[in-house]
């Protein structure tokens, strides 16, 4: 029996492990794309952890 946590049915670990695991495969895809497929869609290899995260500047990709 679990340790009690607040009243969640699903322990803490659990869940967290399931709300990484889209974001570890979308890291995962998009480091396998070559720069050209990158720059299409608005960002850089070193940025793709923050886009998948969402803390990429939106402005970043934009061309003046």
């Amino acid at each position: 029996m679990w340790p009690s946590d607040g009243g969640q049915a699903i322990p803490r670990r659990p869940c967290v492990i399931i709300i990484n695991f889209p974001r570890r495969y979308a890291i995962q895809t998009l480091s396998e794309l070559d720069d050209r497929a990158l720059r299409d869609i608005g960002i850089e290899h070193s940025r793709i952890e923050s886009a998948v995260r969402g803390t990429v500047d939106p402005d970043f990709g934009r061309i003046m």
